[in-house]
Parts: C-alpha cells; structure tokens; sequence
C-alpha cells in the first residue's frame, strides 16, 4: 500500500513538472506575464494568449519586452504580422517543437563578444524536445540577422537553439547573418523562393553564413536552378528538389544592376543577388545587406565599422561631405570616412577630425 501511494505521488510531481515553467539558468523580469492567465500584455501594443494545447500566440503592433516567456509548459510559438521585436522573449522554453512567425522583424545586434548577446529571442529553446520546425510565413520578406544565434558553447550546452527543421516561405527575399550560426540539430531546410538570398559576394567569393549544421545529415530542399540548389552544391548539403505545385519565376539570369518590383533597383553576378560595397560602371555603390536594394542618401555603416556617405542617386562620395549641417571627409582612395586626427585632402589643405569624423578644424582653406 505505501508503495503504491510512493509511487503515485511521483507521478503526481513528474505531471506538475511538466505544467510548471521551467527556469533554466534566469529568472523572468519582475514585470513577465503570469502565464497562468490566459492573455495578457507582454510589451508595448503587443499581447499574448495561451491555448489549452500550449500554443503561445503574440499579436499587436511592437516589440517584444525582455525576458518575458521563460515557460516550459510552451510548446508551440505563433507570433503574427506587426511584432517587431522579441528581445530575448523566449530564452529557455524548452519544450517548443513549433515556432511559426509571419511579421518582419527588426535585425539583432551582433555579439560583441564571442559568448555574450543580451538580445538573443531563442536562446536554449527546443532543449527538451524530440524536434523543432521553424518556419515563416507569407509576410516574412527578411529572416533577421543573429535570430536563432546560438553561442558556440559545445554541442550540447543548454544555449543552443535545437532548431531541426526550417522553412523560408515564399517571399523570404534574404535570411541575414548567422541567422542559425551554430543550430548543428538542422537536418532540413525548406527555401520555397527560388530568388532567396542564402550567401553574399564579399571580395569576390561567395561567403555563406546562414545555417550551421550537419552537412552529412542536412538536406535542402528548393527548385531546381534556384539559389538554395547553388547553395547546397557549395556547403556540400544534399539537395532535394521540390515537386509539389507550380516553380515560381527563378532569379534573374544576367549581371548588372535589375528593377525589382517595388521600384528599387537591386546588382546581381550570374542570378545571384550582390550586396554591401559593389563597383558599377566606374562607380561605386552601396546595396542593403538585408535585401539587396540601392541605398541612397545619408551615411551607411558597413562590415569592418566603415561608414561611406552615400549620393541622391547612390554613389559613394569622395573629398568633403555635408550630412546633418556637419562636414566630413570621404577618403580620395575607397570612400570610407575618415575619423581622428588630420588628413590631407590636396592642394596644401587639410582638415582635422573628430572620432565621430566630424570635422573640427581646417588648415589651407
């Protein structure tokens, strides 16, 4: 009798476990929804609500606050078109094993360290889960930079992501930096745009970055000629074609710059699309290193912590430059804008300039 009483109250325990929020290494913010209610507020303009299945849904216009779903009872994740942001929401729901996202979402910062980013959304999730499938929806046009970033801390740290299946819907024109850096449980990924930007030419070479998985197990799936078969042929994936309904418009086949859609033009080199600083013409220019488009106007910050100020008609400008009522000075050489200390710029003349590179003194005027 004591036995069977033992016995069934751990079963009892094992089953409030389950139910229970699982705090891995933090505690939720002081102010984190009380996920025993069924909807709530969980930012500003942004809202939650709980079915009985464990499926967490945020909709509203906004971003997410941090550190606010530290819960182990989640296990499916549906945020709708208007988020914005998700901080580090999600960090440790270990039991997801859906995460479906349909909005466009603003960029993660890079790491400035290694091991430390304070803003990563989907830190640990999927850790006690058996599979994970990510995928996104109609309204993603970009997967943001740094999303599913996980620190390089060993195989089996309790940070990864366990992401094991993705799909890119049908509009996702870009997947930014690392965007899956270190989820190694991907075993497929699914690009149903035959135009997805999967990899950049950054000196002339193409420099993949988006997923870090397996390649003896992982499998892309695509069209056959798009850039996810380009793709997987480089990183030495296989590749499966898709086979179910019609094959949308492959990419342009030619080089130079192309009139997308929207109006913006975008450079490609044999289909596929270019981006960050690119020569045309005799001419240099800046595309998005999100979406590839021409950026025009104002200054632009670019890899290395160069920042190039950009023409009306986007051309990188060289000499004395005006933004903003302050002046500064584009290098003769490539463009970048020069800071801290004095710089000849012909003629006997020179200019003295801040670390912001503002100028703050002249000599030969």
């Amino acid at each position: 009798m004591k036995k069977r009483i033992l016995s069934l109250l751990l079963a009892a325990l094992a089953a409030l476990a389950l139910c229970a929020p699982a705090l891995a290494s933090g505690e939720p913010a002081a102010d984190a929804p009380d996920l025993t209610a069924r909807t709530g507020s969980c930012g500003k303009g942004v809202s939650y609500s709980i079915s009985d299945d464990g499926t967490l849904t945020i909709s509203g216009q906004g971003r997410i606050d941090e550190n606010v779903f530290f819960s182990g009872s989640i296990t499916k994740l549906v945020i709708e078109p208007g988020v914005t942001y998700l901080a580090s929401a999600f960090e440790r729901c270990s039991r997801l094993t859906s995460i479906f996202i349909d909005s466009d979402l603003d960029d993660i910062p890079a790491p400035s360290l290694p091991n430390d980013n304070p803003s990563l959304p989907f830190e640990g999730v999927g850790q006690r889960s058996a599979s994970l499938t990510v995928t996104f929806g109609s309204h993603v046009t970009h997967v943001p930079s740094y999303l599913f970033y996980s620190p390089d801390a060993g195989e089996f740290s309790e940070t990864r992501a366990m992401v094991t299946e993705v799909v890119l819907g049908p509009n996702v024109r870009s997947v930014g930096e690392n965007a899956f850096c270190n989820c190694t449980a991907i075993r497929n990924v699914t690009v149903q745009n035959p135009s997805c930007q999967l990899y950049t030419y950054q000196g002339g070479s193409l420099e993949p970055n988006t997923f870090f998985g397996d390649e003896a197990k992982a499998v892309i799936h695509g069209w056959p000629g798009s850039t996810a078969e380009t793709y997987a042929k480089f990183m030495g994936y296989a590749f499966r074609p898709l086979e179910t309904g019609p094959q949308p418009t492959a990419a342009p086949q030619k080089d130079g710059l192309v009139t997308g859609g929207d109006g913006r033009q975008y450079l490609y080199s044999g289909g596929v699309m270019l981006h960050g600083l690119h020569t045309v013409g005799g001419a240099d220019y800046y595309f998005s290193v999100q979406d590839g488009h021409l950026m025009k106007g104002g200054i632009v910050r670019a890899g290395g912590g160069l920042r190039y100020f950009l023409g009306s008609d986007g051309r990188v400008a060289r000499g004395l430059v005006t933004d903003g009522g302050k002046q500064y000075y584009a290098s003769a050489k490539d463009g970048h804008l020069m800071s801290g200390g004095w710089a000849r710029i012909g003629g006997g003349r020179q200019v003295q300039l801040d670390g912001s590179g503002v100028v703050i003194a002249k000599k030969g005027f």
